[in-house]
């Protein structure tokens, strides 16, 4: 009974698969046309600009700068009490783990074993320009880490302003 059943299907197959082949390539064919270009349904990435490598990609848009060439306002903060002020609370929050309280490097990082920074209010960070140390509150030095992330220029100033004030009532 299953060999009948089985001769009765296998002509069946054979005719199916036929059919299949020819749909496939006619289908094959269609699409190859070189005519008309293809129907685009959702056409996301045909139509798209062509980039050569280490060219520009596209014009930036308007009032937009790139990462590092900003010019910062560099001028000179007056050591108005407000400022100091507001320098005491930026030292306090940002320096004052290594530096200490007093700016003499004795913080409580370094008491704990953290290598000790140079003095502040005494030494030879004193005889430096204002400019000297924005910069090295701005990028670091040594073991001292960048905080231009942190600190903007206006805080920078004001820091110094008070470094200054300090400096000034140690001698």
């Amino acid at each position: 009974m299953k060999l009948k059943f089985l001769k009765w299907l296998y002509p069946q197959k054979i005719y199916v698969s036929k059919i299949f082949l020819i749909l496939f390539f006619i289908s094959i064919n269609i699409g190859c046309s070189k005519g008309k270009p293809p129907l685009m349904i959702i056409p996301d990435m045909d139509d798209q600009q062509k980039v050569k490598p280490q060219t520009a990609l596209h014009i930036p848009p308007e009032e937009t700068v790139a990462r590092g060439s900003l010019e910062e306002n560099k001028t000179k903060l007056e050591m108005t009490p407000r400022n100091i002020s507001r320098g005491d609370f930026l030292f306090q929050t940002y320096c004052m783990p290594c530096h200490g309280n007093d700016g003499e490097g004795n913080g409580p990082v370094v008491q704990r074993g953290y290598i000790p920074p140079p003095p502040l209010i005494t030494g030879r960070v004193k005889g430096w320009k204002d400019e000297e140390i924005y910069n090295v509150i701005a990028e670091g030095q040594g073991t001292m880490p960048s905080y231009k992330h942190l600190v903007s220029s206006k805080d920078r100033q004001a820091i110094i302003s008070y470094l200054r004030k300090k400096q000034s009532e140690a001698q």
